[in-house]
């Protein structure tokens, strides 16, 4: 019975945290003036953890922030580069067990827009 009742703890809360993810996997909705990300892909090199990204357009102006975040899902920014000609980030000091990145992008009016969250599991 002990087994059966954490499993359910488990199952519930396991729900919960899933729900609470919806809103940061969420596909976002670009306006006209917003890069819209055709890809996003991470992978494991040499101990870093390297970011590459192709955005189908960019206006002049705009800046990419390269954010992670743990467990916790608070997003810290750890890079910027610029959208316009850099589509790479290494994470040289990446964090141990289960990693969220996820790109914003800044345009020339100041309004932001958050794009998709990848994670790796280190």
């Amino acid at each position: 019975m002990n087994t059966v009742t954490n499993f359910g703890k488990f199952a519930l809360v396991m729900i919960l945290f899933t729900l609470s993810l919806g809103s940061v996997f969420a596909e976002p909705t670009p306006s006209q003036d917003q890069p819209t990300l055709a890809s996003f892909q991470l992978e494991e090199e040499a101990q870093q953890v390297v970011l590459t990204w192709e955005f189908e357009k960019v206006a002049q102006g705009v800046r990419t922030y390269v954010e992670r975040a743990g467990m916790n899902m608070q997003f810290n920014p750890i890079g910027e580069v610029d959208s316009k000609n850099d589509h790479r980030f290494v994470d040289e000091q990446p964090q141990q067990k289960l990693s969220f990145y996820r790109l914003v992008t800044q345009n020339a009016d100041g309004s932001m827009t958050y794009h998709t969250t990848i994670a790796i599991n280190r």
